[in-house]
């Protein structure tokens, strides 16, 4: 992963305001099927490559062989690899997620990155949207666009 690179802002952080959207798991996402959201691996089939060298992989392969209820067949290759290639139709091992229709949270928060001046406060959507369009617009007046 490449480390963040950032511009030295020209103000001081007590100038700055963090406007922020969260849509958490636990409380916008529910659990789907494979259907529920056209997953390619229930549509055409995978294949799962499993290392039975290692503890993991010993773990894997057990799981898949005794109680994941899935159809496969297994392929062993060179190394101590497995290849278990799973019949399409079948439900795979993700664990798919789909949104609620529920209004994100909607924040604004005093200070940046370089540190937050007190807690992040809850706004309503519209009125996030308002005030951050005022707050751009005030900006730009104040560079002289």
């Amino acid at each position: 992963m490449r480390p963040l690179t950032r511009i030295n802002p020209a103000l001081p952080v007590t100038s700055m305001q963090t406007y922020s959207v969260a849509q958490p798991l636990v409380s916008h996402f529910r659990p789907a099927t494979c259907k529920e959201v056209d997953c390619e691996q229930q549509r055409l089939g995978w294949m799962t490559l499993v290392d039975e060298r290692i503890g993991r992989g010993k773990a894997q392969a057990h799981y898949i062989r005794r109680q994941s209820e899935r159809h496969f067949r297994e392929e062993q290759l060179e190394g101590g690899m497995t290849a278990f290639v799973f019949e399409a139709g079948q439900e795979c091992f993700k664990q798919h997620q789909m949104p609620l229709e529920r209004e994100p949270f909607f924040f604004k928060t005093q200070g940046d990155w370089r540190r937050y001046l007190g807690r992040p406060r809850p706004m309503r959507g519209q009125d996030w949207l308002d005030d951050f369009a005022t707050h751009q617009l005030n900006l730009k007046e104040k560079l002289g666009g």
